[in-house]
This record gives structure tokens, sequence and C-alpha cells, in this order.
């Protein structure tokens, strides 16, 4: 017998047995059913704050931003917000535990899972991929991501605002669930929360395998086999851990989704992966393998330098 997960993707949905008055996009595109991001997937440096309990100078820093999401097509606009912490004040007060905006507080805990709307989403012009940095907990909190760490100069830290990258949206020949997020998932709690009844299973081979929502034009321009496989992993890498994979962390991805017709095997002793029909030594930096490993990198990577 099948067990509940904590969550699914939206291919699984179907699996479960669940009583809406709206289809499911609907519901989504409205923001009654909001993406669920498991906070496991939130590593370090990355802290989870509370909006409304967050330093002054954080909220001028995000001044600086547009009000509106939908004007945002660039997502280095939001990964450029930062404040040093020389600009709060660091003065006693008199009542432990209340945070006057002199600094900020302390990391928030909020459960299994952050939440985002999908009117939160930015779609990036360059990458085609979707961002999120207003998230909420399960009760409506807002939050947000933040980092510390040294400034370009290393004389002060500075704390930077982290966007998370959700990955593409679903192309509209798919018309079921188009424009909504590829990747994105639902929990549960949240899926009983909208239909106010428990969550059942109704096809348990659906939930084992589910269908892949992919958009039908990036299947249709496969061009290069190699380099394409080596972003699937890349883009599948940050979406289970939510940073960047190294060389051969996207190599390890890559076996790990090997697949008919292109499949993937790594020789770690011989340090020689084959892909495809294509071996290549990927102990020697200029290899070919490792230059397009690099150029995936630099298109989609989700921390930039400072």
């Amino acid at each position: 017998m099948a067990t509940l997960p904590q969550y699914v993707s939206l291919s699984q949905i179907e699996a479960l047995a669940i009583q809406t008055n709206s289809p499911m996009r609907d519901l989504v595109l409205t923001d009654h059913l909001r993406y669920a991001i498991p906070v496991a997937q939130v590593r370090e440096p990355r802290s989870i704050f509370e909006y409304d309990q967050l330093a002054f100078a954080a909220y001028d820093a995000l001044d600086q931003l547009p009000d509106n999401v939908e004007s945002i097509d660039d997502v280095e606009v939001v990964q450029g917000i930062h404040f040093d912490e020389s600009a709060m004040s660091y003065e006693a007060d008199n009542d432990y535990g209340i945070n006057d905006g002199k600094e900020m507080p302390f990391p928030y805990h909020p459960g299994q899972f952050l939440y985002a709307k999908h009117s939160s989403v930015l779609r990036d012009k360059k990458t085609k991929h979707c961002w999120c940095y207003r998230f909420e907990s399960y009760d409506g909190v807002e939050l947000m991501l933040w980092s510390k760490r040294p400034s370009s100069t290393g004389f002060e830290d500075r704390y930077w605002l982290q966007p998370l990258n959700l990955g593409p949206l679903i192309s509209e020949r798919t018309a079921q669930y188009a424009e909504l997020l590829r990747d994105g998932y639902f929990s549960i709690e949240e899926l009983e929360r909208i239909s106010g009844l428990p969550v059942q299973i109704v096809d348990p081979d659906l939930l084992d395998n589910p269908p892949l929502l992919d958009d039908p034009k990036t299947k249709q321009s496969r061009s290069n086999p190699v380099k394409d496989t080596i972003e699937a992993a890349y883009r599948k890498y940050q979406q289970l851990h939510n940073e960047d994979p190294t060389y051969l962390q996207t190599f390890m991805q890559m076996e790990a989704m090997s697949e008919p017709p292109i499949e993937v095997s790594v020789d770690w002793a011989q340090k020689v992966i084959t892909v495809g029909k294509h071996q290549f030594d990927f102990d020697k930096s200029k290899d070919r393998i490792r230059q397009r490993y690099d150029s995936v990198h630099k298109k989609l990577r989700m921390n930039k330098d400072d």
C-alpha cells in the first residue's frame, strides 16, 4: 500500500483524491493554493527571517525593488540587494526579545515548508527560470531569506537578499497546467486546507511514476545532447538542494538521472564519464565536458559574485 508523501508535484496530483471547487491551475494562479518549498532544501548560508522583524537597514535596501514583482525580469536585480552590518545600531534593548529595528532578528523556524504565492514569482528573461524572494509560513507569516557573508572589501559583514530558483514555467501547450511552475511542489497540509478533507491516494502507480511536465519546445530543440544532459542535471540539483552543484556533483546527478536514449555512467576511479556514445576524461581541467559544465554554470548559477 502506497504511503502518502508530505508533498507532491503537479504531475503527482492526479494520483490523489482532492475535492476543490476550482481547477488546480486556477487555484494556483489566484494564490489560493501556494507552492511549497521544503525547508530542508534551504541550506546555509541562507537564513529565514520574519519580514516584519527585519532591521531598518534591510527595509531601506528593499526599497530599491519595485513594488510589483511582475516588473522585475532580471533576477540579478534582486540578488544585488544588500546592506552592511555597520548600518545597524547595536544598542541593548530594555526588554529581552523585543526587536526595535536596530538589528536583524533571530532566524525564524516556519516548520517543514516555506510557501510561495504564484503572484510573488518573477521570471528572469535570460534563463527563463522563475525566482521568488517573498515567502510565507503555513499560517501566512511573511518571510524572506538573507545570507550574511563578508563584503568584497573583507572589512565588514554584509547581508544579501537570497531569492530561490524555482525552475521554468510549463508551456502553454500543456493547457491543464500552463504557466505554472514545472518543478512546483504542493504540501499535503496545504491541499487539505483548501479541500477541507483528508487527501487520499487513488492511483499509487501514478504517484510512484509521475509523467514529465516538460516544455515541448525544449524537447524539440535538443541540438547538443551532452550539454543538454549537463544542464538538466544542473537544474535538477538546484531544485533538490537550492544551491549550485560543482562539476562532480553535476556528474553524480547526471548518473542518477541516466536513462535511454542518453545513458550516463561514471568511472570514478579512472575519472571517466560516458554520456551516450561520448567518453570524457574529466580529470583534465581543459577537457571538453569540463568546459561544457563551465558554460552551463555561467548560464544557470544562482549565486553571483559580489
